[in-house]
């Protein structure tokens, strides 16, 4: 039965490929499924189908925009990646703002962690294993090997399969899942997808040598899946991350003997991993007075791994119930013992930025980027600043040389937008507001931002002609999308 030769692997990772659907043939074409050598994509049609996966997610799951998280996240990622065999490989890290445990990865090296991994994880290399298993599920191509396998699959086919995988990924039902594969059968019987466990016990393998090539304690993969399958023994339904990575005795088992071919090393956290921690634990909260208990109800305790964390997890549920004096005494102490932390000192401005202390804001932030400079988080929050302060001429010169950097990165045209606006360069306004759509995931919203950028332009003949270039890719990409929503319609 097609059910027996589905795993979850490929739950998880085909989900990840709904973009397929929505682009033309004629514009991306899939390797040849009887080339053997065509396994995987070229680099091209990789970063095409991870923009329109990236697309796709913004526009169904709720992510969170937080950049210090996303900087530590990111930065873990390109420690690991520098111990990879495949060091070409362009990765993007992104946080998904819910609190079920899962990981996933998709084309493009784009690969999502939610939040609430992060709370299940006892330590830095328990969550390091997971971002490690997941590159290498990028690393090692493969979803493209599946593909491969799929000889005669055609791409309506395809696609019909990954939106099957979709219902069954987003219902958390399997039957809704299987209804719509019978469908895929009934419209495509020479449909033969047989996958194994392989790719996960080679993820395991590659990401535990990855592991501990980064410093990071190799037994922290099999720790975290031993502790995950416990615990779904005890408290009823299993986390989402056993459901789309099944884990067995054998593989933990296995996971154990690769570790052990390495040399045991005990592995501090780092700060900012403990930082981390509490920061999406006060942004998770909805009441910050609920922070605010939790926090001291643990200092007074004395019971904790990084009394750092705790004090800095005060600060911010300080702040976000308006006491920024007590925040900035928490603050101050914390950065006269821990050092300038890149993430203390960012706080310490946001909290001056918060008070309306405008004046400070700026120039705490100007002097942390010396200390720090390039730092995503704190770019973006001097910018906020700047506009905030009146400056928007220097925060618009901040995003543009930023957006170099960090072109798929939504907020920095969120903020650009923002700053133009202030100047009154409204054609720039609503094109960096279209940027911000786009990558937001509503093509039309952008498309529509374009059009009125280009009746604002005027006789402004380059901004004209730069908005009538993109506007011409995105009505593209938008009609294409119409053609795939309308193919689906019943």
């Amino acid at each position: 039965m097609l059910k027996q030769r589905i795993t979850p692997l490929l739950c998880a990772s085909l989900l990840a490929w709904l973009p397929v659907a929505g682009m033309a043939q004629t514009d991306f074409q899939l390797p040849d499924m009887g080339d053997p050598s065509a396994a995987a994509l070229s680099p091209e049609q990789d970063r095409k189908l991870g923009e329109a996966f990236m697309r796709e997610i913004r526009r169904s799951m709720k992510l969170l925009e937080d950049p210090e998280a996303k900087d530590y996240l990111q930065s873990l990622g390109n420690r690991l990646s520098a111990y990879g065999d495949d060091t070409g490989q362009h990765y993007n890290f992104f946080i998904v703002d819910e609190d079920s445990i899962n990981a996933f990865a998709g084309p493009g090296g784009n690969i999502g962690i939610h939040t609430g991994l992060f709370a299940a994880t006892e330590n830095e290399s328990e969550l390091a294993a997971v971002v490690a298993h997941e590159m290498a599920h990028v690393s090692q191509k493969h979803i493209a090997r599946q593909i491969q396998r799929a000889e005669n699959l055609s791409l309506p086919a395809l696609a019909a399969l990954l939106a099957a995988m979709v219902v069954a990924g987003k219902s958390g039902n399997a039957d809704l899942g299987q209804a719509a594969l019978a469908t895929v059968t009934a419209t495509s019987a020479q449909m033969q997808i047989n996958f194994t466990r392989n790719n996960e016990q080679e993820a395991d393998s590659v990401g535990i040598q990855n592991l501990s090539g980064a410093g990071y304690d190799p037994h922290g993969m099999a720790t975290f899946f031993e502790r995950l399958q416990f615990s779904s023994r005890y408290y009823g339904k299993p986390p989402e991350f056993l459901s789309t990575h099944p884990v067995t005795r054998d593989r933990i088992a296995e996971a154990q003997e690769r570790a052990q071919r390495y040399d045991y090393r005990q592995v501090p956290d780092s700060l900012t991993y403990a930082l981390v921690k509490a920061r999406l634990h006060v942004l998770s909260e909805t009441d910050p007075r609920s922070s605010l208990r939790h926090y001291q109800r643990l200092i007074e305790g004395g019971q904790y791994r990084s009394e750092a964390a705790l004090h800095y997890g005060l600060a911010l549920a300080q702040g976000a119930l308006g006491d920024h004096a007590d925040a900035r005494r928490e603050l101050d102490a914390l950065i006269a013992r821990e050092g300038e932390h890149p993430m203390l000192l960012s706080a310490r401005a946001h909290n001056e930025l918060e008070a309306g202390n405008l004046t400070d804001a700026t120039r705490l932030y100007r002097e942390a980027l010396k200390v720090y400079p390039g730092n995503s988080a704190l770019t973006l929050q001097y910018a906020e600043a700047l506009i905030r302060a009146g400056n928007a001429e220097k925060a618009r010169e901040l995003l543009r040389s930023h957006s170099r950097e960090q072109p798929e990165e939504p907020e920095v045209y969120r903020l650009l937008a923002r700053a133009h606006a202030e100047l009154g360069e409204q054609a720039r306004a609503y094109q960096a507001q279209a940027e911000y759509y786009f990558l937001s995931g509503d093509v039309l919203g952008a498309v529509q931002q374009l059009k009125v950028a280009r009746q604002k332009a005027g006789n402004d003949f380059y901004t004209a002609s730069s908005v009538e270039a993109r506007l011409a890719e995105l009505e593209k990409i938008a009609k294409e999308e119409k053609e795939h929503r309308r193919d689906r319609e019943p």
